[in-house]
């Protein structure tokens, strides 16, 4: 302890060596912690704590933690005499974890705003976004998140998206995502080649704007992993392929929790069903139909939420496509693709393909070539 007032009032407090602290909402413990008390202020009102050296908070009765290599935490006294957090600042190796979600970045600052006595958290389930952009913290709310320097987000079904930085809203409940290359990777889907994609907890959506490119494999493309990892490089070859150029928008809710995915904008789907046979879908607007595939077992204490998990892949089931379509399979005697292929081409500006059963239908005019 120094810095004492000429009243004998404390202005600062540091601690080094494995100290850690105990409040009924949290436990914090770190290498080194710095306290600063409000000078000239009633009492012994604080107005910051640093943390730094494996800093680690975790919220007392819930799955819930923060931990970086420092966390500066600002406060203020509020009207009616509670110390509430105003700001809070993680800095190197930061991971904030809970129920919905985890965050991965090199620097993450926070805003909180006092919550009123009578207005109670949402009881609604975390959802794309959860706690990150909205999420109750005791006595405040969160308002604003910032990340930057390498961002990851794992969510609680096991998709993950990486991105340069991110930004939250906590009243709306979203997260903008932005990047040079933004990728969101769900098992055996792949969506990159993204600059600015939004996640609305509200309406349990994720848009992109601009170009992009969608690509699904039979397989997943990395094991599943509860940490962080590398950002993957997908193989090249893939079952489906698409590509656009003004807009993206999955729906997780669509097809019974299976999810569909609307692309907009000179959208270009190539697939290989199989070495002897090569399909094409080109329209102004595509939506592809997807399902859930089994996940496995679950352990015994989430077997309320029901036996077999939703953590498997994808799986594709049909394609939509509006506007100057053209569906196109060429299929050759053998792999090697040698000679003419037999050709079948089917264009409209309504067109459904069904993966299961390779059945086109054309709804309205169209044309039809064999």
């Amino acid at each position: 302890f120094d810095d004492l007032e000429d009243d004998g009032r404390l202005e600062q407090a540091r601690f080094r060596g494995d100290v850690r602290v105990a409040s009924d909402e949290f436990k914090l413990g770190s290498d080194a912690l710095v306290v600063d008390f409000v000078k000239g202020g009633d009492g012994e009102a604080i107005e910051r704590i640093l943390a730094t050296g494996g800093a680690r908070v975790d919220r007392v009765g819930e799955v819930g933690s923060l931990q970086a290599t420092s966390i500066d935490l600002s406060l203020a006294r509020t009207d009616d005499g509670r110390t509430i957090p105003t700001g809070m600042v993680a800095e190197g190796d930061v991971e904030a974890r809970d129920p919905g979600q985890t965050l991965w970045t090199n620097r993450l600052r926070v805003g909180f705003r006092p919550r009123a006595e009578d207005d109670r958290p949402s009881e609604a389930a975390s959802g794309i976004t959860g706690e990150f952009a909205g999420g109750d913290v005791g006595a405040v709310e969160i308002t604003t998140i910032d990340a930057g320097d390498g961002v990851q987000v794992r969510l609680e079904e096991g998709a993950r998206v990486f991105a340069d930085r991110l930004q939250g809203d906590g009243v709306n409940r979203t997260l903008q995502l932005e990047g040079d290359d933004v990728m969101v990777l769900r098992a055996n889907v792949v969506a990159d080649q993204l600059r600015d994609v939004q996640f609305d907890d509200a309406s349990r959506t994720v848009r992109g704007t601009g170009p992009g490119r969608f690509r699904y494999y039979d397989q997943s493309v990395v094991p599943e992993s509860k940490g962080r990892i590398e950002r993957p490089s997908p193989p090249t070859r893939t079952s489906l392929a698409a590509t656009w150029s003004q807009a993206m928008l999955y729906n997780e809710d669509a097809n019974d929790g299976g999810g569909r995915l609307d692309l907009e904008g000179d959208v270009r789907v190539r697939s290989t069903p199989d070495p002897m046979t090569s399909d094409r879908l080109d329209a102004r607007r595509v939506s592809l139909d997807l399902s859930n595939e089994v996940g496995g077992v679950r352990p015994v204490g989430e077997r309320d939420q029901g036996l077999l998990g939703k953590d498997g892949g994808k799986t594709l089931d049909r394609l939509v496509a509006r506007g100057d379509a053209v569906l196109e399979s060429r299929t050759w005697n053998s792999p090697a693709r040698r000679g003419e292929p037999r050709l079948f081409r089917v264009n409209g500006e309504h067109v459904e393909y069904t993966v299961s059963t390779r059945e086109a239908l054309v709804d309205g005019p169209g044309g039809l070539l064999v």
